[in-house]
């Protein structure tokens, strides 16, 4: 096997061991490594550097004599790629979801305000582009939804905040999410892509306040879609709040 080969196959391995504990399947210890690679159909020596990449990224402990065993999801990488990506992947945690739109509730609002000081005229261009995509394309296309996170994307990076910008990747996975799970009526999505608008006209028209307010908005409607698809009645993102009608949803 060449090196490329072998780096190949320990990712992909390394992506189904932690697709199988994020479900649940291991519980707290890990089966020893030597089962492990037979049911991996692989070697010791390529399933212990499939471990040690989940080692870095804190879903895991090795202790002489006690095994592999898996730590809480408080100790994981969560702003990592790939730990987030596999716990979207793995499963669709309501809760976990709505902690990411916690986040998003902080970041987005005063990037699009900094975006709006900011942006280049490269950026505005972007922006436009991404928003008259989404106006273009079907909105169960793939193409819709490329443009949609463009977009969010594109504000972000507009902000030029180097600690924003390390934060793109949640961002991105949460977006990804909602539009798989999310799918609204032609109404509501008409209503998403007037959002979005409002958001980037006030970047263009250099609005800080306007920009802070609509994108603000537009994340508290996001976070409502996501729990009416979900089920959750109770949570303080049902509350009506400001400038928002109760009741209305909207896109990513």
């Amino acid at each position: 096997m060449s090196k490329a080969e072998n780096t190949s196959t320990v990712a992909q391995v390394s992506d189904r061991l932690a697709l199988n504990i994020v479900a649940g399947e291991y519980g707290e210890l890990l089966p020893p490594q030597e089962g492990l690679a037979e049911n991996f159909g692989v070697s010791r020596t390529l399933m212990r550097e499939a471990l040690s990449m989940l080692l870095v990224k804190g879903m895991l402990e090795m202790r002489p004599r006690l095994g592999t065993r898996v730590l809480s999801e408080q100790n994981w990488k969560i702003f990592n790629r790939d730990v987030i990506g596999w716990c979207f992947a793995a499963k669709a945690d309501p809760e976990f979801m709505l902690d990411l739109l916690d986040l998003r509730a902080v970041i987005e609002p005063r990037a699009a305000a900094l975006a709006a000081m900011r942006a280049t005229p490269e950026d505005k261009a972007a922006l436009r582009t991404a928003i008259d995509g989404m106006r273009t394309w079907p909105s169960s296309s793939a193409e819709f939804a490329a443009h949609d996170l463009d977009l969010h994307v594109g504000i972000i990076r507009a902000s030029q905040n180097q600690l924003f910008i390390q934060l793109e990747v949640i961002v991105r996975a949460s977006i990804e999410t909602m539009i798989r799970i999310i799918s609204p009526n032609p109404g509501v999505i008409t209503a998403s892509i007037d959002s979005h608008e409002r958001i980037v006209k006030a970047i263009e028209m250099q609005d800080p306040v306007e920009a802070e307010l609509a994108m603000r908005l537009l994340v508290d409607e996001a976070a409502r879609s996501v729990e009416a698809t979900m089920g959750l009645g109770n949570s303080h993102w049902n509350d009506a709040r400001p400038g928002s009608p109760a009741g209305s949803t909207s896109g990513p």
